[in-house]
């Protein structure tokens, strides 16, 4: 089964749909970077954003991964989390980085649930907030994604 089977099982529908807007970058030899949107019938159940890190382009930076209050508590987080990690590894990615405040105890657990490792914790001077930085190294799955990263 594949992620975008897998999160329509959760929510017992078929339309669900992956699209992204693009962000061009000169940091990457190829612009997959951008703002991606899963959305659930019509309505949008979960926004994320994957960035080549500047200056390395083998490590992606996973950030402002939100899941829509009415589709929280279902694991659709844990999957899209797995679904990043795959897309990330095809899109040519060796390592994958993850900030997040350390009140966030959701995001905190699925982080710990898929093998990411804390690099360290700091207070962000800016925001007052403490955060964490943890990594995950890529590798394929066998679990596929059901669409094309690629796509235009």
């Amino acid at each position: 089964m594949t992620y975008l089977e897998q999160i329509g099982a959760l929510f017992n529908t078929r339309d669900v749909t992956i699209t992204r807007a693009r962000i061009e970058s000169y940091m990457c030899k190829v612009n997959e970077e951008g703002k991606w949107v899963v959305t659930i019938g019509t309505t949008p159940a979960a926004t994320f954003t994957l960035v080549c890190m500047p200056g390395c382009c083998g490590i992606a930076i996973s950030t402002a991964c939100t899941v829509a209050t009415p589709f929280r508590g279902k694991g659709l987080g844990t999957l899209l989390n797995r679904m990043r990690m795959q897309m990330a590894y095809e899109l040519g990615y060796s390592v994958m980085l993850c900030t997040d405040v350390m009140n966030n105890t959701p995001q905190q657990l699925i982080l710990r649930k898929n093998k990411w490792m804390r690099l360290l914790q700091f207070d962000n001077r800016r925001t007052y907030n403490s955060i964490s930085l943890d990594w995950v190294p890529l590798s394929d799955t066998e679990q596929k994604l059901g669409f094309d990263v690629y796509a235009r």
